[in-house]
């Protein structure tokens, strides 16, 4: 009998989701995929990430054009996928990357997009490197640069973020993308 009961609520349940799931979900469903990689236009895509935040799902796009590279970042939602925020220029320290360096780490705050790279041909930990952070909850990029001196026979590190100083959080992303750059 309680078994009968417990499925008999989970199958409300089900029902009442699929019912309202247009009023009260918003859920990326193909349109919203083939309309964000339509708007791209003949960039080639090296590598896409879904961000899955209820009720709020993002898509971040890594493109080419050539040797330029960028990055896209779409919410889709039930209206037309939009663009919120767009990387259109790597730094010097970021121009040669692997596109599996893209990633999306989840902390407490939200989801961070991460991605390192180093200089065209000073890679290797004597030459330099870079990385960024950007805060899809705060709108926040924030990035570092390596860079090796020859007369002191170590790496230079600085960091940078817009309107205040880097956290120990983007830090310690910031420093171990660095280290599997070589620094």
């Amino acid at each position: 009998m309680r078994k009968t009961r417990l499925l008999a609520l989970g199958c409300c349940v089900f029902v009442c989701m699929c019912i309202f799931a247009d009023r009260c979900c918003a859920q990326a469903g193909a349109e919203q995929f083939a309309n964000s990689f339509a708007s791209l236009g003949s960039a080639r895509v090296d590598n896409a990430l879904m961000i899955t935040v209820p009720l709020a799902p993002k898509l971040v796009v890594l493109t080419a054009r050539g040797p330029h590279e960028e990055i896209y970042l779409f919410s889709l939602t039930k209206e037309q996928p939009r663009v919120i925020w767009h990387l259109s220029q790597f730094p010097p320290s970021v121009e040669s990357i692997s596109p599996r360096n893209l990633q999306i780490r989840y902390t407490d705050d939200g989801p961070v997009i991460t991605l390192h790279g180093c200089a065209r041909h000073l890679c290797g930990g004597k030459g330099s490197a870079g990385a960024f952070t950007y805060s899809v909850a705060s709108g926040r990029m924030c990035s570092a640069l390596a860079s090796w001196d020859d007369r002191a026979n170590r790496a230079d590190f600085s960091y940078s973020c817009p309107g205040g100083t880097v956290t120990d959080s983007e830090k310690g992303f910031l420093d171990g993308m660095l280290r599997e750059e070589g620094y």
